[in-house]
Formats: structure tokens, sequence, C-alpha cells
């Protein structure tokens, strides 16, 4: 099993977006700092700043001080669940980079 199912089963399980527990977040490909691999929102890429930046980000900010990552939820990324107001918070949501149809 992927460390990706692995946090999955692990939001799944405990009914929580597993970003609540700030033990992670995601870097894509192309270098940008995501809150979850299934919730693909990023303002800012390691490749043009660094690490203790790039936590610091707005998005990061916005979404911690909203409380956006709290919530009854079936498990699963809450953030993807509430993708309509996390939009609001990114003024260029990045939602399926790699796939625009999705």
């Amino acid at each position: 099993m992927s460390v990706i199912n692995k946090l999955y089963e692990k939001g799944i399980l405990y009914g929580v977006s597993v970003t609540v527990t700030r033990e992670f977040f995601y870097v894509n490909v192309d270098g940008a700092a995501e809150p979850c691999p299934f919730s693909p929102y990023s303002d800012t890429n390691l490749n043009d700043t660094s690490l203790i930046q790039a936590l610091k980000s707005p998005l990061f900010k916005e979404l911690n001080e909203t409380g956006m990552l709290v919530g009854e939820h079936e498990g699963g990324c809450l953030l993807f669940e509430k993708s309509s107001e996390v939009r609001k918070i990114v003024n260029t949501p990045k939602m399926f980079p790699n796939n625009s149809e999705l």
C-alpha cells in the first residue's frame, strides 16, 4: 500500500482530514506546496522559496486560521469537500492541474 493510500485510509478511519493533525503537507512533482495530495491547491512553490516560507504562505495561514481543516465529515479530504470555499481563498486555484477535465 502506498503512503498516499495509507494517509487517505487514516483520514477515513479517524473521520478527519489528515491535514488537521498537521503531520504533513504535500509537494507535487512541480514543486508546489499543497495542504493535501487530494486537494491540490497551492500559492507557493519550493522551486522559488524556502520550506519555512512555504509553510508560512498565505494559503496555509488562512486554512489554519479559518478553521477550514476541522469539521464533521465522512472521512477523506475535508478540503476537497470544501473546494468552493478553498477557491475563495486561493485566487488562482490549481485544482487537478494535470487534468483540466476533472
